[in-house]
């Protein structure tokens, strides 16, 4: 009994130390997986504006995307020196003055995107100049750790974006309108809220209260409200700005619309978007 009793507190000590350790790599491997940022674009990588079609885990769905097709685009690169980042953005111009949409993808997925790509087209044919970004940890931007951030750090990117068409191409911030898709939608309420100077918004699939999203654990099949974790796979037609950012509110005046795309090609999503940039802008 008093060898019991000796040893009883090292193995206390041990019993803690192996739990905490367990504890730790638990929540690091959830959080890595949840988190994960695949890196194949769903089989979009060889989409182009002069060529692009729509694909899902890399299958096509047989829709014919070739009226929309456009050229005369170039590449250019978004510099954020203070993390050292490298942001992959394509641009095409209208004619001078047109209005500027920013378009930002979803997770896992990147510019190449019908999803981006689409929409992006269809404001081309109607004269608007355009930017599609690969957000950080995607495409052909920086990469850090693979990870993604639910949109927290992905809104400096939006940002970025938003703030070259302002300051560089010297457009007014009324004609400068922002579209984002899944994960590219809370990063654009998220940098909506941060930058009182953006006018109009669309978002697609966005979330709508971080506290209720849970669709990443139990997408990879780990019981859901277990470990604590709030990551995102936007899921929700709806967004809350202020819940984020606590700087613009419901009653917030500019102009901001959320919807939920259907499946297969999303060109009934783009001819909604069209209507509403139409709408929103004089």
């Amino acid at each position: 009994m008093r060898s019991l009793n000796r040893w009883f507190p090292l193995w206390m000590v041990a019993f803690l130390l192996i739990f905490a350790a367990a504890w730790v790599f638990t929540g690091k491997y959830i959080y890595e997986t949840a988190a994960y940022v695949d890196q194949g674009c769903w089989g979009n990588l060889s989409n182009r504006p002069e060529e692009f079609h729509p694909r899902y885990w890399g299958i096509e769905t047989g829709h014919d995307l070739s009226a929309w097709w456009f050229k005369d685009y170039r590449e250019i690169e978004l510099i954020q020196e203070k993390e050292d980042l490298r942001i992959s953005a394509w641009i095409r111009e209208g004619e001078t003055g047109a209005p500027w949409i920013l378009f930002v993808h979803g997770l896992g997925s990147c510019k190449n995107s019908h999803t981006v790509l689409l929409p992006a087209a269809m404001m081309v044919h109607e004269g608007y100049s355009v930017m599609l970004l690969d957000l950080r940890e995607h495409g052909a931007s920086s990469k850090i750790d693979l990870l993604h951030t639910a949109g927290q750090e992905e809104l400096q990117d939006v940002l970025s974006g938003w703030r070259w068409i302002h300051e560089v191409k010297g457009i007014a911030a009324e004609k400068i309108g922002v579209y984002g898709v899944s994960l590219g939608a809370g990063a654009v309420a998220l940098a909506f809220a941060e930058e009182p100077r953006m006018g109009a918004g669309w978002l697609d699939s966005p979330f709508a209260d971080m506290d209720l999203l849970w669709d990443p654990l139990d997408f990879n099949m780990f019981p859901e409200r277990k470990y604590g974790i709030i990551l995102t796979q936007c899921t929700s037609s709806r967004a809350d700005t202020s819940r984020h950012q606590g700087k613009q509110g419901p009653k917030d005046p500019r102009g901001v619309k959320g919807g939920h795309g259907g499946s297969g090609c999303c060109s009934d999503v783009g001819k909604v978007g069209r209507w509403w940039w139409w709408r929103s802008w004089p």
